[in-house]
């Protein structure tokens, strides 16, 4: 990651808000990422979007209806601030999400 941001080269985060999983669903309940939905007023999704796009990553989320794909738009209008990003960080929890694909084997990918 670091190399592709040093050679000015934007990683695609691919599910950003990881897969339909147990693993999501307590990421998105976390009581940081609530506390700063609330703060924003803005949804834990919306958060960890936007958490995504401030460390320089191009974000593309998948979106299952219009109202889904409305809200995922709505991460522009506010920018967490370097002591948010930080917060978030310290969630990871190194646990790999997207482990089922030949091509990235050897490679890790962690949340």
């Amino acid at each position: 990651m670091r190399f592709c941001l040093a050679k000015d080269i934007r990683p695609v985060a691919f599910s950003p808000v990881a897969r339909p999983s147990p693993v999501d669903k307590k990421l998105q309940n976390d009581a940081y990422i609530q506390e700063l939905a609330a703060k924003y007023n803005k949804s834990a999704v919306q958060i960890m979007l936007n958490w995504g796009l401030c460390k320089g990553h191009v974000v593309i989320p998948k979106a299952t209806g219009l109202d889904h794909q409305l809200e995922n738009l709505a991460i522009f209008d506010f920018k967490l601030t370097e002591d948010e990003i930080l917060g978030v960080e310290k969630l990871n929890k190194g646990i790999r999400l997207c482990n089922k694909f030949g091509a990235m084997e050897g490679f890790d990918v962690f949340a």
